[in-house]
């Protein structure tokens, strides 16, 4: 038999569309199974993973944090980056007991004192640029 699947009745709270989305229920229910006290999110791309996680954390009744870190690059400031700014309000509107979002490698060190981390999630990739081409 089947275990249950918690996202037959997901909806996210929020919703950008990309690539990402096919992959949205699949996040919400290994949250739901794992019940991670720690999640990590590595990379930053529209934060809808994010957004999956803490809903899940908190739809769930799960006590934990999920922790998102943007990575600093070059000739690019997070003040300047217009979805960042906006994903930061959502999550200080909507999530701010369950998500974080902080900038820069660092500050994984910083955030973490003991360093464990129940559930990875790895969204950043640096080669898509590589490949587009006009």
């Amino acid at each position: 038999m089947l275990p249950e699947i918690p996202s037959r009745a997901f909806q996210p709270l929020i919703y950008e569309g990309g690539p990402g989305r096919f992959h949205l229920p699949l996040i919400y229910d290994l949250v739901a199974w794992r019940r991670p006290q720690r999640a990590l999110v590595l990379g930053f791309s529209g934060a809808q993973m994010h957004f999956a996680i803490c809903q899940a954390l908190r739809e769930q009744k799960i006590s934990g944090s999920c922790l998102t870190i943007r990575r600093r690059l070059p000739n690019e400031s997070a003040a300047d980056d217009t979805a960042w700014q906006k994903a930061k309000e959502i999550n200080a509107e909507f999530f701010l007991a369950e998500g974080k979002l902080v900038e820069g490698e660092a500050a994984l060190a910083a955030e973490s004192s003991d360093g464990a981390v129940d559930f990875l999630l790895i969204d950043d990739c640096d080669c898509v640029a590589k490949f587009r081409r006009n």
